[in-house]
């Protein structure tokens, strides 16, 4: 099982290429240029970057109606993409891994992971925390802005221990799919040890219907502290105070139901 498990990954032939890529036209919407950045004043520490290429250049996102989506030939995915915009395959369990540049990135080296690239599937799937099951399960502390369920993966993990929370993880993003519950995944390493995998599932009410692009909108990234910003003015005057507003009122009012899941099934 463990040796299944062994993903072949050379990050040094994974970035050379993603720089090469860069030289080449049309493959990116825009070169990456972050002109200002800083920490919102307050206790949340929000970190905010000026990006306007993103704003202006991204491609425009789609409006998400259904957690059970039908792949749809007409709109866009990722059959669609330009195969420059490959950087490399790598095999996970016999199911072939593709990653592939984002065109409209946020950092150096954003990537996307796409299994199974011509399968035709539709797309669905520094912080206090207070553990709520198992010794690695945690919900986000009261104060928060917001509301988020946190598994912990540690590196030392038996191969049995690891299913276990892959399953839990599985079955609780499929819990949020049938109850149509809006979620998005962001994963980063534990400041305090780099063995350690936090995967938060960000969860909301009601669907982010209206994108508004000149403005900044509510996602995984924005969720987890870091929000880009494409207008220059609104950079300038940006709170904490405006973002935890704008945070609360895309993610609607929390179910109990959300708790209740973890009260009965772990």
């Amino acid at each position: 099982m463990a040796a299944k498990r062994r993903i072949a990954f050379d990050l040094n032939e994974f970035k050379k290429k993603y720089c090469l890529l860069q030289n080449i036209p049309n493959v990116f919407a825009y070169n990456l240029n972050v002109s200002e950045s800083k920490y919102l004043p307050g206790t949340c520490k929000f970190y905010a970057e000026l990006n306007p290429e993103r704003t202006q250049l991204r491609r425009h996102p789609q409006t998400i109606s259904s957690l059970r989506p039908k792949f749809d030939e007409n709109m866009f995915n990722f059959k669609k993409i330009n195969p420059n915009e490959q950087l490399m395959q790598i095999t996970y369990n016999d199911i072939k891994v593709d990653m592939i540049i984002n065109r409209s990135p946020l950092t150096p080296f954003h990537t996307l992971i796409i299994p199974d690239l011509n399968g035709e599937h539709a797309q669905h799937i520094t912080i206090e925390l207070e553990l709520i099951s198992e010794d690695y399960i945690y919900r986000l502390h009261p104060h928060m802005p917001t509301e988020a369920i946190c598994f912990v993966v540690d590196k030392s993990d038996s191969e049995i221990l690891l299913d276990v929370k892959i399953k839990q993880i599985y079955d609780f993003v499929m819990w949020l799919c049938e109850n149509n519950f809006p979620h998005n995944i962001f994963m980063t390493k534990c400041i305090n040890s780099i063995n350690k995998l936090k995967i938060f599932i960000y969860y909301r009410q009601e669907f982010c219907v209206i994108k508004d692009l000149s403005y900044y909108n509510i996602a995984f990234c924005e969720l987890s502290g870091y929000v880009p910003v494409g207008d220059k003015s609104l950079f300038d005057k940006l709170t904490e105070k405006d973002v935890i507003e704008r945070i609360q009122n895309e993610s609607g009012k929390i179910s109990k139901n959300i708790y209740d899941y973890f009260n009965k099934k772990m």
